[in-house]
This record gives C-alpha cells, structure tokens and sequence, in this order.
C-alpha cells in the first residue's frame, strides 16, 4: 500500500478507504497520514463489506444470464448459509420478480441514493455518468428532492473518450493518466459529444498535445454535466457533500476535473459500477432487520427467521422459460401481448409485456381465443370517446346524387377550420342545389398527395395535410373547390378578449392556390378562397352573394341569403348537440363511478391522423375522453 501510494503521488495524495480494512491496510495508511497523504476511512461496517458480485452485459437475454449468475452463486455459498433476503432494481425490476421469485423490488434512483448515503451520510449530490448517459440527484435532509435523468445533451460522455483514446492508439487508463501531467488543457467549451469532434480537430490542427486535448475533454464532460444537463448556475450550488460514479468516473482525470471545477472534495467509491446493486443489497438488509424484529406484543428477545422466496439452486435446475405472442382482447386496443412463463418444479410464474393497461397484465393465466375475444367486446361496458363521437356527427351528412344537383359539385378540403364549421358549409351548398364533394379521411397518403407542392418545412402537419386534401379533390375530377379564408370565429364566450384564427388557419387557402399548380394553371378548375366573416350572418350573406354571384348567375340573393339562414341554424344545432352529448356524457360517468380526461385543442385535433390515436389510447384505459367544446360551457371564466 505504501509503495504503491510513494510510486503513484504524482496524481494526488488522497487516499480514500474503508473503516473495516485488516491491520495490513490500516498501518501503512497511517504512516502515510505522517507523511503529508489524506486518508479519508468511509465508514462502512462489517455488515456492509461486499462478499460476492458479479457484473456483466446481460447480450440481449437477461434472463439466462441471471440463471447462470445465481447458480453460480449458489456454488460459492457454505452449506449452513442461505439468502434472507433480496431485492431487484433496473429495467429488470419485475421481470427478475416474476422469473426468480425476488422478494421486492425499488427503483433505480433509490437504491443509488441508498448506497451513496451509505458511503456519505447525509450526501447532498450524486451524480452517475455512464457511457451513453447521465443521471443527477439532489438530496436535501435524507430525502431525494431533484432527479435529472438523460437529457439530449449528455448523449455518449463516456464511450466518447473510450473511441477518442482508440484512435490515438491508446486505452482509456493511459489517455486519461497523461492528461494528468497536461500543462494547458486545451479550452474545448461545453457543448455535448456529438459536436465536440470539430474542436477537437482544430486543437490537433494548432498543434496541442495529446495530454492537454484529453486534459480539455474531461474538462468539457464536466462542464457539459454541470451547466448544460444539470444548468447549474454557479458550481457551488451542488452542495458540500458529493458523490460520483458510473463508468466515466473511473477516469482520474475526469475525477479530477469535477474537483477542481465544483471546488469540493468528492467521494468516488471502488464499487462505483455496482452502486444500484449495492444499493439494493443494503434495502434488502433494512428490509430484513424489520422482518425479524418482534412483532408487536412479542417480547424484544424474540427474532424471526427469514428466508428470501427467491430461487433455490434446485428450483434453477428445473428452470424453464416458455414464450407466448397473444392477442389481448380485454378492449379495442386488443394489444399484442408477449407472454412470459417461467416453470419450474414446484410453481409456474408468468409476466406479460405489450400491455398498455392493467387488464392486459392481469391476463397471463387466461388469454381469451378470437370468439371469446369477440364477445368480450361485446360486453365490455365502454365510456363514451367524445373524439370519435363527434368525428363522426361532423361529416355524417349525406351529400345529394349528381343525377339531383342542378348546380353541379363543389369540393370541400376535410381541414383545419372545416372541422369547425362543415355543417355549415354542407347545408349552404346543399340548400343551393350542389353535390357535395368532402376530400377523404386523413392519410399519410393524402399527405403525401401534396408533398411536392408543400412551400415550408416549418409549417405544421396539419397545415402541411391540406395540399393532399385538395391534390385528391382534383384527381377526383372535382371542376369547384371551395374552401375560404377565415380570419375569425364565432365568438363563443361575450367575456373573449378575441376569436381570431392563427396566421395558418386563416390564410392557408391562400398558400393552396398560390404553391398547387392545379389551382393556377388548369383554367378548368374554379378555386375560391374569399375571405368571410364567418362570425357575422348579415354580412357573411353579403360576401356570399359578392363571390357566387358573379360565377354562377343561375343563383339569386334570396336563395343564397336562405342558404346562409338554414346553414346558420344548422351549424348552431350542431353546436348544441355536442354540448348535450357532453352533458350525457358526464351523468354516464357518474353512475358508472368512472372518470374522464378532457382534451383541449384546436377543431382539427379531431383528425385522427393528427391526434395519432390518443383519444382511443386514453378510452382504452378505461377512461371518457371529452372535446373541451362538449364541456366548456358547464364552467365559468
């Protein structure tokens, strides 16, 4: 220890070691004190002490490997010694509980904050930083108050310096031991990995030596750590008593680095790739101690035995794994499910994943067949999906056949503001004599009808689906489309400070006939786009009469002004009816004792190509899904 610590000074004089070490340790520790060395004794006892660990990629089949881990554990164990206890953590919290029969489970964070307060009572900071990611925990009087977990900008810390090191043609213990003795650490900012490799060639190019870019790039993990992911103001907030671990910190000069720009002593301790383990290890011992204390009314002498439920060594020589791909069929999800059975002489355990709720985890032990399947949905008592409610009720009207259309037909585009306002513009047209031609239910092909004439990338989706909307009304043979420029609303609410459109809803129409060279150059084609004042009746009659007039001289004001009052009334009777369903609706709930979810957006959300499905995904957990506009009028603003 004392050679070692004589021959190694040059990188520090901080000795950091463990409370139970033997006399062969602590004596030379000592002298070393003498010495000018600072030797910090964590203090761990002699429940504490690792006896047996095991780390590993786990190559895609966690369980297997697991198996082999346990039996090989198992072997190394005297005959009188058995597991008391045992706790799992990690992505394969419930899945270990499910194949082995662990006895509890905690998340990640928790089991690393155990281990690290055990090293550091009353630690403040732990920061773990890995080879692909970042996490950061803030501790305030024992109890997690901050958890920052893999942002954007941590991506690939640690294995960034492992494939640096490799194409210097060295491995990561000597290109971080060199960038030790760096004299001017090269300044390489703080932006995360992934553009870290242009300043890094600029250094090369100005000729910086190999210690002082690796002295820069440990630099810049912290720094990147600290002010970017973490957005640390200034370094001292982090607190006095800190500990680090994960993979990256195994490199001293990365250590080293965090020291000098945090301004505190920090605690990496050697079991720094094992601290969730550990941490578990401890749990389970906490949990243990409270298993055999006396129960209340026992006397203090008494102690319970415990014995852990996880495997035995016979249990894992039987051990069978059976995998099972079902459909669930408890809704209209009807989630793919991947059924997991693990068998073994004595007892059979399954664990289901694909599940999108509780009814598919509780279906292990009874997938239904494609007929039970069938009358399930039949049963299954639904609550009401506003979304889809009023999908339907908005484009349930049947346009007249051709063979009765004295005016001929006239296209509708099924976007933006017309999932507002098409009951209004179907009757119009209706009541003057058109066919009425609405554009198909979104796509991805429809959108990508129009991709060619899309004028901006940074115009939203929504806005982007209109060119395909209108590119299928004119492959449908469509001669009149109509589809207007709406700067306001019906204003709803009297108390409103406005019912103005956003710039894209209202002239949108506008970017259709300039950018779809259909609308330009084909003469047969009539596109009209007027700007109306949908929230006014009087005067939107007018503008009606202004634009169709002209166009089509069979028609008269009073027919138009006609349209418009019946339209009017139609689209306000449409209004009403989504209101009542939504007052049905919540009574519904009620008596059923259930809840509901309201999602407020714009008119258009109702597309599902636009809401990718969440309205059905919220009712499949068993919850009603409103329209703010079938419940908005139940409250007070």
């Amino acid at each position: 220890v004392k050679g070692t610590a004589m021959a190694k000074q040059r990188f520090g004089k901080h000795i950091i070691t463990t409370s139970v070490e033997h006399a062969a340790v602590r004596n030379p520790t000592e002298q070393l004190k003498e010495l000018g060395f600072d030797v910090t004794y964590l203090p761990v006892d002699k429940e504490g002490r690792i006896i047996w660990s095991f780390y590993a990629s786990n190559q895609g089949n966690p369980v297997e490997l697991a198996t082999k881990v346990l039996i090989d554990l198992y072997s190394q164990l005297p005959k009188d010694v058995y597991i008391a206890r045992s706790v799992s953590t990690g992505y394969g919290e419930v899945l270990f509980q499910s194949a082995f029969g662990v006895d509890s489970g905690e998340v990640e964070t928790i089991t690393h904050f155990r281990a690290a307060d055990f090293f550091v009572p009353g630690v403040e900071f732990l920061l773990d930083i890995g080879g692909q990611d970042m996490k950061c925990l803030r501790m305030k009087d024992g109890a997690i108050v901050s958890i920052q977990l893999n942002e954007a900008c941590s991506s690939g810390c640690g294995s960034f310096l492992d494939n640096f090191a490799r194409t210097m043609g060295m491995d990561i213990k000597e290109f971080s031991n060199i960038a030790l003795l760096a004299k001017r650490p090269v300044d390489l900012g703080s932006r995360c990995t992934v553009f870290m490799n242009s300043r890094v060639k600029q250094a090369q190019k100005e000729g910086s030596s190999v210690a002082d870019i690796s002295a820069g790039l440990s630099y810049s993990v912290i720094k990147n750590a600290l002010f970017k992911v973490i957005k640390l103001r200034k370094a001292s907030d982090i607190g006095s008593k800190v500990v680090v671990q994960g993979g990256t910190f195994n490199n001293n000069a990365v250590l080293r680095a965090f020291e000098k720009i945090a301004g505190v002593e920090v605690f990496r301790p050697d079991v720094a790739g094992l601290m969730g383990a550990y941490g578990s290890a401890l749990i389970a011992y906490d949990q243990w101690r409270d298993l055999i204390a006396p129960k209340p009314g026992e006397s203090e002498d008494v102690v319970h035995e415990v014995h852990s439920n996880i495997a035995t060594l016979k249990d894992l020589e039987s051990f069978k794994v059976e995998l099972e791909l079902k459909r669930c069929g408890k809704c209209q999800n009807n989630c793919l499910l991947t059924i997991n059975t693990f068998k073994t002489q004595k007892e059979e355990r399954k664990f289901v994943t694909g599940n999108r709720c509780e009814k598919g985890a509780e279906i292990g032990e009874n997938v239904l067949s494609a007929s039970d399947r069938r009358q399930s949905l039949e049963k299954d008592e639904k609550m009401p999906n506003l979304f889809d409610w009023k999908y339907k009720r908005l484009f349930h009207y049947v346009p007249r056949k051709i063979e009765d259309a004295p005016m001929g037909e006239v296209g509708i585009p099924r976007v933006l503001n017309l999932y507002e306002n098409y009951p209004l513009w179907f009757t119009f047209f209706n009541e003057l004599g058109f066919r009425v031609r609405l554009s198909p239910r979104s796509s991805k092909n429809i959108y990508e009808k129009g991709l060619e004439t899309i004028p901006s990338e940074s115009v939203c989706y929504p806005g982007k689906i209109s060119h395909g909307h209108v590119a299928s009304l004119i492959e449908s043979g469509v001669k009149f489309i109509f589809y207007p420029c709406a700067p306001y609303e019906l204003q709803e609410d009297a108390g409103a400070g406005n019912h103005y459109n956003c710039p894209i809803v209202t002239s949108y129409p506008e970017v259709l006939r300039n950018n779809v060279d259909e609308l330009r150059q084909d003469n047969s084609i009539l596109y009209m786009n007027p700007f109306l004042t949908i929230y006014d009746k009087e005067r939107l009659g007018e503008r009606l009469c202004e634009e169709l007039l002209p166009k089509f001289p069979k028609l008269t004001k009073e027919q138009i002004y006609d349209a418009v009052e019946k339209a009017w009334n139609e689209q306000e009777s449409f209004r009403e009816e989504v209101r009542q369903k939504g007052e049905e609706s919540l009574e519904e709930i009620i008596r059923k004792g259930g809840s509901g979810v309201v999602l407020a957006g714009r008119p258009y959300h109702l597309d599902p190509e636009i809401n990718h499905g969440i309205p059905e995904m919220i009712n499949g957990l068993g919850l009603a899904v409103f329209t703010e506009d079938s419940v908005a009028h139940l409250g007070k603003i």
